[in-house]
């Protein structure tokens, strides 16, 4: 009984342990989740700049309307983005990956879209 035990953990160890974690189906793949999770989070910062200059915009509403196009225009919708989302938080040491990656290439998008401009010194 205790070689049972001892190979079952065994086995455990190796398989818990063995490179990378699987993607269930019906999960969006990390770099599709990288898209989606950028253009809500656009869409919600948007929202939240219109409402600050706009107190007649239903915010939750306006928010509503820009997700769902944005789940549109990456070909999802909110089932598939929730369930993917939540999956992807109880695995944060993938979801850290994607993150991480997701700020870099918008960082060098914004390097790209704003130029350093560049003032000549005043010379007399």
């Amino acid at each position: 009984m205790s070689r049972f035990f001892f190979l079952f953990a065994v086995l455990f160890l190796l398989f818990s342990c063995s490179g990378k974690q699987r993607i269930p189906s019906g999960i969006l793949p990390p770099e599709k989740m990288k898209n989606v999770l950028w253009d809500v989070l656009e869409a919600q910062s948007l929202t939240n700049e219109l409402a600050a200059h706009d107190t007649s915009i239903n915010k939750q509403a306006s928010l509503d309307w820009l997700t769902n196009e944005a789940l549109k225009i990456n070909h999802t919708d909110s089932v598939n983005y929730n369930r993917s989302y939540n999956w992807y938080a109880a695995h944060p040491e993938i979801m850290k990956v994607f993150l991480d990656s997701l700020y870099e290439q918008k960082q060098r998008e914004k390097d790209i879209k704003l130029p350093r401009v560049h003032k000549p010194s005043a010379s007399k």
